[in-house]
């Protein structure tokens, strides 16, 4: 079953790599094939964080159940705080703080639901890399020297922002891999990559409760 952009739920994500990461591992856990069409949401690839708040406003008054997930980058608090003040200004209530299994809050209509979650974890600075790189199969030797590796091209000078290293250590991994260099949808489907980290669990039943579960009265 392929997600339809005519569904009443939508799921707003960053760029595509995170749309076919999300989409891949979901398929891997069976709720794809297990979900109706109409309760399965469209996966939005905006083109990129500021795109992604800025819609956050029109699509909460649009979509039955709506989910965003948006790396946390450097400072989670301030992530937060954009997240929060988009759907403040709409006086739907967000808690202080991301809570560290997934939010999900009452939405403007008596049936509608919306949900955030802060890559990777809800607790700590990150994105997207950080969330796969605890999919990577932990008896696999060659993840450590890819960290190893990486962390050696930095002392020797190569640019990328410390904040991103989780993302050039599995990019560096990726390309180790049988069909090298991947994206991290596909690497997902060829099963490079596992699904049952306690992260990817929790961002499992976070979507279960925000997408498939029914809306409890009161």
């Amino acid at each position: 079953m392929i997600p339809e952009e005519n569904s009443p739920n939508r799921l707003l994500v960053e760029g595509k790599d995170d749309k076919f990461s999300i989409i891949n591992l979901l398929a891997r856990r069976g709720i794809l094939a297990e979900t109706s069409r109409d309760r399965f949401p469209f996966v939005h690839a905006s083109g990129g964080k500021e795109d992604l708040v800025a819609s956050i406003a029109v699509s909460a008054k649009t979509f039955k159940r709506l989910g965003i997930v948006i790396d946390a980058d450097l400072e989670l608090s301030n992530r937060w705080e954009e997240v929060k003040n988009q759907l403040n200004e709409l006086n739907i209530t967000v808690p202080n703080n991301p809570e560290i299994n997934g939010t999900i809050v009452a939405g403007l209509t008596s049936e509608s639901l919306i949900g955030v979650w802060l890559m990777p974890d809800n607790r700590n600075p990150g994105m997207l890399e950080d969330f796969l790189a605890t999919l990577v199969p932990e008896e696999d030797g060659c993840w450590p020297f890819a960290k190893e590796v990486t962390l050696t091209a930095k002392e020797k000078g190569a640019p990328y922002p410390e904040i991103q290293k989780a993302k050039a250590d599995i990019h560096t991994w990726l390309a180790w891999r049988e069909e090298p260099g991947k994206p991290f949808g596909t690497a997902l489907t060829a099963r490079y990559l596992e699904t049952n980290s306690e992260v990817a669990q929790s961002f499992v039943d976070w979507f279960r409760r925000l997408f498939l579960a029914p809306v409890q009265d009161g």
